[in-house]
């Protein structure tokens, strides 16, 4: 079973936002909507079409699309087309949110009103990244960010499923490193345990996987568990060259190498250590790589010079 759904148009959020879609192009065309669902539903139904209580049925929808005058296939084309445009906005907040551009993506976000999104996911997509954005820009308490992650995916019961979207993998790693910022790695563990029951059965976005791969491994060693850390590093590492994403690799390899390094094994580690350079090169992020080249010669006391030839 995969642990993820698609974040782009999956057929349950698709019926159960459609109606919102539907009623957002009849007031883009300024049709009353009296004149919209006269003869077609009552009030009472088409509020629960909007609600997404039920689903548009198919006659219907084509007097909708008539009503509107527009091919019933142009409509559903134009909503892929609005829905894939949402998707693409919110992976670029993820992308911001790695990058530690936090007010970018609460700005981004506050701009976005959450009732006219076209898929529950994108909504939920949404709701994760204000929380985590503000309790990085220290507008809420750690508490008030974890109790609302753990609420928006039912923490405790989202655990034991076998299959999780984007956002409930995201919201277990949030949690995770909140928890980590107070010494406790119980939540650590439960998403280490997480990704190796369904580490062949994730499939999406592979950029935001390859973090979640990394921050679990980084948590991992901060938490002294340094053989866990080396086994999440290697899967994400693999993972990374399997869908040929640069995002996180070099970071995997550096994580792998303090396992090594912090498990008494200096020469494997220094041989990891090297290939997190190498990622490093053909990222060509001079912050990054200047950063990496600090922590290394203070972990391992030597100079990069001395393995970089």
């Amino acid at each position: 079973m995969s642990l993820f759904v698609e974040v782009g148009v999956n057929l349950q959020y698709f019926k159960k936002r459609f109606g919102i879609f539907i009623d957002e192009e009849r007031k883009g065309r300024k049709i009353s909507k009296e004149i919209f669902i006269e003869g077609i539903c009552s009030f009472r139904q088409y509020k629960r079409y909007l609600s997404g209580e039920y689903y548009i049925p198919n006659d219907k929808l084509i007097m909708f699309a008539e009503r509107l005058k527009i091919d019933v296939v142009d409509l559903f084309q134009k909503y892929d087309i609005l829905h894939n445009h949402e998707r693409s906005n919110l992976m670029n907040c993820f992308r911001l949110l790695s990058q530690y551009r936090y007010s970018d993506v609460y700005k981004i976000i506050n701009d976005i009103n959450p009732n006219a999104l076209l898929s529950d996911l994108n909504v939920e997509l949404i709701t994760y990244l204000r929380i985590v954005s503000k309790y990085r820009l220290n507008i809420i308490t750690r508490s008030s960010a974890k109790a609302e992650l753990m609420k928006l995916i039912d923490y405790k019961n989202c655990i034991k499923k076998q299959s999780l979207n984007l956002v409930e993998l995201n919201v277990m790693m949030h949690v995770a490193m909140i928890d980590s910022e107070e010494g406790i790695r119980a939540s650590t563990i439960k998403m280490y345990n997480k990704l190796i029951d369904i580490n062949k059965d994730i499939h999406n976005e592979a950029s935001i996987v390859a973090s979640l791969y990394a921050n679990t491994s980084h948590l991992l060693g901060y938490s002294g568990e340094y053989s866990k850390s080396l086994e999440i590093s290697l899967l994400g590492i693999d993972y990374c060259l399997e869908h040929k994403t640069l995002k996180s690799l070099s970071n995997l390899y550096y994580y792998a190498a303090l396992a090594e390094l912090l498990s008494g094994k200096k020469s494997e580690a220094i041989s990891l250590a090297k290939k997190s350079f190498y990622a490093l090169f053909l990222e060509n992020n001079d912050n990054k790589f200047n950063h990496f080249k600090d922590d290394f010669e203070k972990e391992f006391k030597m100079k990069i010079s001395e393995i970089l030839v």
